[in-house]
């Protein structure tokens, strides 16, 4: 009996030994308990066989974090070595360094009895829970004379004492209040940041001339001064009230305000609390210079935010300020009912800007405001403010309703094209000027739109320092857009197109004879016409117009549409002899016919050396590693690009009706989904910092959609991630075969043991 005891023993310790321990395992609160294998340790270091021994604990990080956080002091030094503003960044110095003194001047007047006087505690023990370092509060009871509760002190026990000892008596006199608040800001003398919050519920009894000039001579030394009315009625005390605060020439900051209710008085003391506090040196500066905008354009209302002279930046590399610590918020007041909306800004490197849709069609008036917190705990909070004046947005109609499959498979492809300024003018690779010639007679009135349309993907293609020019002619020619090298003033001149009267195409030629007056390597004309044209002179008085045109090099492509060409061949003879013409004294040029506004746009496209791809799907381009020790973190970089033409997307413009890409980054363990993040992609490329994984196995999926409705712009890559634990190492493995002797030597000794029995 003892024997099976005995054995019995043993088997446990074996299965303890050999069965697979955990070597990391989570505990609430973010904790992550972690040991070494006294034995042999698999499954990539997370099991181990044997005995885990010297266990610890430690808290890792969840949350992502793009940049390290920076005390007050670490900002300073970055400022100190980027800013060319020595004496901005000295008195920033100074302000953050010397910290914060407030006093609280309360009235403890008889008026005060009862729940008025608890509220007054309760808001003066608001402001005393939100002390940090290096901030101070005093605290003064006034009534027929002012008593110091308590001095400067960061010691919230001591002030919470203070303020719960004050108690009511006699009436109510301003001046001995601030005279006493005057006297300590005097002997404190440390160049802080200083303000007063002052509340009472009672008109005073001494002279208001002299309160009144009190508070300015404490203003004029920069003191911060908020001042909360309690319930008084007497107009004749509100206008001292308000005095006390009004508006001069200085920096310093105060308002009035005036309650009845006692939950407002303990939000007014926080308000004016934080308003002392923060320092406000974050200067905003709008990023756009129109006051009306469609609601297409929103994305381009924005601010750049600078800290001193160095510009904040979302961009990590920059190693001052990043996300999260950056908070830029948009307020827009519809001056038509007065409402007021609050916006975060998406942020884009060194650029904060409203999304688009963001708001309604109205007029608004707008306002900025930007935080950025040193660090959690936000010891060093600075801020700024910024009025950005009066913005109409309008109601617009969007070209984008159009957007089928074909059209932003195209768009895909000329944004390639213009991205890699493939296509240049059909000779030198150098900028030129192209005179894009439209038929506006009667008979083209209905297909303007498939030609403007064609106009514009040729207007997207050219190269930026391309000029071009818009010409229209019918009856007489008109020239709607002169040379730029503007795509937006081009298309709004398109979109004015409209058909009317006969062709007559000598006048457009004239048009285009003197916009290419002064000769340059790359003119080219690209006239569209649906038919012959009846000038006086007939074809013979046009080719004379060509001649001059084509002896000063200028490129003719004529492009017949439409197919009323096909039963006049008389013009189709014409356009052929235009084009034969160019081509052997320019030296290029061409004609084609088109049917329909496929071919018109595929044609157009050819005569500058192009050729149309067939299809344009999208594909996910992922960046991870495949094996990380644990803890490091892992970080994942995607982009989404057009399959033909490896154009990164989204395209950063607002004008092309392209939706932005929705990316969703899914995190496997086996069948379980871990973690899942989408993303609407508003730059070209997609970020995330993966939360702390134990030791294991995982996938990665990254799925991205080109919302197009009716069309699968849809793209899914994967890739297989391994967290390794520590490497074992060879006293582990030798422990390991201990171990196994061991195991060895306990079973035949049991086998012994039941011959025996």
């Amino acid at each position: 009996m003892s024997w099976a005891i005995v054995l019995g023993i043993f088997f446990l310790v074996l299965l303890y030994i050999t069965f697979p321990k955990d070597l990391y395992h989570k505990e609430a609160g973010g904790l992550v308990v972690s040991c070494d294998c006294l034995g042999s340790d698999f499954w990539f270091g997370a099991k181990c066989i044997g005995i885990p021994i010297s266990c610890t604990t430690e808290q890792l990080m969840q949350e992502e974090s793009l940049c390290e956080e920076k005390t007050c002091e670490q900002v300073m030094d970055i400022l100190s070595q980027r800013s060319n503003d020595y004496e901005g960044v000295e008195a920033l110095m100074d302000k953050t360094s010397k910290g914060t003194d407030v006093i609280l001047l309360i009235d403890a007047s008889n008026s005060m009895d009862g729940e008025k006087l608890i509220t007054a505690k309760q808001a003066a023990q608001r402001v005393v829970n939100e002390l940090e370092s290096g901030e101070r509060i005093a605290v003064i009871a006034f009534s027929e004379s002012a008593v110091l509760v308590h001095n400067f002190s960061a010691d919230k026990r001591s002030l919470t004492e203070g303020i719960t000892s004050l108690t009511i008596s006699g009436g109510t006199k301003y001046l001995p209040a601030l005279e006493l608040a005057a006297e300590l800001f005097v002997e404190q003398a440390n160049n802080a940041r200083q303000g007063m919050i002052f509340l009472s519920d009672g008109t005073p009894s001494d002279d208001p001339v002299a309160i009144v000039q009190e508070t300015k001579t404490l203003l004029k030394k920069n003191i911060s001064l908020f001042v909360i009315n309690f319930g008084i009625q007497d107009e004749d005390s509100n206008i001292i009230l308000k005095q006390m605060v009004s508006d001069e020439e200085g920096s310093t900051e105060r308002w009035y305000r005036a309650f009845t209710d006692t939950q407002s008085i303990a939000d007014a003391f926080f308000e004016a609390w934080e308003e002392i506090t923060q320092v406000k040196v974050i200067s905003l500066l709008p990023t756009f210079d129109f006051e009306r905008v469609g609601t297409k354009g929103l994305g381009s209302i924005g601010v750049q935010a600078r800290l001193i002279d160095v510009i904040l930046t979302t961009d990590k590399e920059a190693g001052l300020l990043c996300d999260p610590q950056i908070s830029v918020k948009m307020t827009a007041t519809d001056i038509s009912t007065n409402l007021t909306t609050t916006h975060e800004l998406s942020s884009f490197y060194d650029e904060f800007s409203l999304s688009v849709g963001s708001l309604i069609p109205g007029t608004y008036e707008l306002e900025a405001h930007a935080e950025y917190k040193t660090n959690h705990q936000q010891s060093c909070l600075f801020t700024g403010d910024a009025t950005l004046g009066t913005m109409t947005i309008i109601e617009e109609q969007s070209a984008c309703d159009r957007t089928t499959c074909e059209f932003v498979r195209e768009i895909l492809y000329d944004e390639q094209l213009a991205y890699e300024e493939e296509i240049f003018l059909p000779r030198e690779i150098v900028s030129g000027r192209v005179a894009m010639l439209i038929d506006t007679s009667e008979s083209m009135q209905p297909h303007l739109p498939a030609v403007v349309a064609t106009a514009n993907r040729l207007n997207r293609l050219l190269s930026s320092s391309d000029q071009r020019a818009l010409i229209g002619f019918a009856n007489e020619a008109k020239l709607h857009v002169p040379l730029t090298t503007n795509r937006e003033k081009f298309e709004e001149g398109l979109n004015d197109l409209r058909g009317s009267g006969t062709t007559r195409l000598i006048p457009a030629l004239k048009k285009v004879d003197l916009l290419f007056k002064e000769h340059w390597t790359q003119d080219v004309a690209v006239i569209i016409t649906d038919g012959l044209p009846y000038d006086q002179g007939g074809n013979e008085a046009i080719l004379e117009e060509v001649d001059k045109l084509v002896k000063k090099d200028v490129c003719i492509f004529v492009v017949g549409y439409g197919t009323q060409i096909l039963r006049n061949k008389e013009s189709d003879i014409l356009f052929r002899q235009i084009a034969k013409h160019s081509i052997k004294e320019a030296g290029c040029g061409g004609y084609a016919f088109a049917p329909d506004q496929k071919e018109l746009s595929r044609i157009v496209i050819e005569m500058f050396g192009q050729v149309i791809p067939a299809k344009g799907d999208v594909r996910v381009a992922l960046n991870a590693p495949t094996e990380v020790v644990f803890p490091q973190r892992v970080l994942v970089d995607a982009h989404v690009v057009s399959t033909e033409t490896s154009l990164r997307l989204p395209v950063m413009r607002e004008d092309l009706c392209l939706p932005a890409p929705v990316v969703t980054l899914t995190l496997l363990a086996g069948q379980e989904v871990l973690y899942s993040y989408e993303e609407n992609l508003q730059k070209d490329s997609f970020s995330k910092m993966l939360p702390t994984l134990m030791p294991g196995k995982y996938t990665l999926v990254v799925d991205a959609t080109l919302p197009v409705e009716g069309c699968d712009f849809t793209a899914t890559t994967s890739q297989e991630l391994v967290i390794r634990g520590m490497r074992t190492t060879v006293t582990e493995w030798l422990i390991m075969m201990c171990i196994i002797v061991l195991v060895l030597a306990v079973l035949y000794s049991g086998l012994q043991v039941f011959r025996k029995l």
